[in-house]
């Protein structure tokens, strides 16, 4: 007990003179809302840019609360940022594509960093110019969204980091938010497959077009409503959280969670729907016209499926189960 009581006194100890040393690098200053001296703009940048065809962009690693991002149509190519004193950025245009990152902190600076002293204001906006096209984005940003709005994009676009977006026409669409969330709305991207996912967010989608998509969140809710999604296995996972469903339109559907219930409205499917939660319940709409082949299992629980919904001889096969949990098909 003696060993472990002097060890939590030395841990102790350290982490006060990390705060003190900490507090002495912001001049010694509580934050105060606006009066945060590290949560003030000290530099801004706001420059035309000439052409380009693609984005590359990080800006991890700059701080507890991180760099929002916008990108989105304006009248010119244009860059705009403001930053706070411990912030700097390098762009360039190499071989048509706009790089932008953040220069690196030293690893003593972020140590002795002090969370909600570290707090900023800053944020990057990038204008692409209307009318033009680009090949592709590829963007990272660990700690806050990409806000991404009317834009043409040929080929694909990836995204490190949570997103908004809204009025986008690609290829595809890859996001990986890590804690934040994914928002897609009024978007179309019918060229590759498309791969949303999150750890700790919720994955929302609304009046979007697929050409073929799977969504997931390992702690989140799942929410789809009127999207139409032309080809492939859609799997639509939910891993400690909801799966919900309005209005849409698949090729063939796969739902599953863990932790959570699955809740659907009427779904218009090509081919096959799956339904699987371990701990939850399955509520869902099925239309007579689905012309499907109903088959649902409650291991502990009641299984309540319409028979008149039930169409032995079709080959469109409509497949229910949960291991702990109710299933209510009418």
């Amino acid at each position: 007990m003696k060993r472990i009581m002097q060890i939590s006194g030395i841990t102790i100890i350290l982490g006060f003179i990390l705060f003190v040393i900490g507090f002495a690098k912001n001049d010694f200053q509580l934050p105060n809302g606006q009066n945060n001296p590290n949560n003030k703009i000290t530099h801004t940048i706001s420059k035309n840019l000439g052409n380009f065809h693609s984005i590359n962009l990080n800006v991890s690693n700059v701080g507890s609360m991180g760099m929002p991002v916008t990108i989105k149509s304006g009248n010119e190519s244009k860059i705009e940022a403001k930053l706070s004193k411990k912030q700097q950025l390098k762009y360039s245009i190499s071989n048509g594509q706009l790089n932008i990152k953040n220069k690196n902190v030293s690893a003593l600076s972020n140590l002795l960093r002090v969370g909600y002293l570290d707090h900023n204001n800053s944020s990057i906006t990038i204008y692409v110019k209307k009318g033009m096209k680009l090949s592709s984005i590829s963007a990272k940003n660990d700690l806050t969204d990409f806000n991404i709005s009317d834009l043409n994009v040929t080929n694909d676009i990836n995204i490190d980091g949570g997103v908004k977006a809204k009025n986008i026409h690609a290829g595809s669409l890859k996001a990986d938010s890590g804690d934040d969330d994914v928002y897609i709305a009024n978007s179309k991207f019918d060229k590759n497959h498309s791969e949303l996912s999150g750890s700790d967010g919720d994955v929302e989608l609304h009046s979007n077009e697929f050409y073929s998509l799977n969504a997931s969140s390992d702690d989140g809710d799942v929410s789809i409503n009127d999207n139409v999604i032309h080809n492939g296995l859609s799997k639509i996972e939910s891993s400690d959280g909801d799966v919900s469903l309005g209005h849409n339109s698949w090729h063939a559907l796969s739902l599953s969670s863990s932790d959570g219930d699955i809740s659907f409205d009427h779904q218009d499917i090509k081919h096959s729907l799956k339904a699987n939660v371990s701990d939850g319940d399955i509520n869902g709409d099925v239309y007579n016209s689905d012309n499907a082949k109903i088959y649902s299992d409650a291991s502990d629980g009641d299984n309540n499926v319409d028979s008149s919904l039930n169409h032995s001889q079709s080959n469109k096969i409509y497949n229910f189960t949960s291991s702990d949990g109710d299933i209510t098909i009418n």
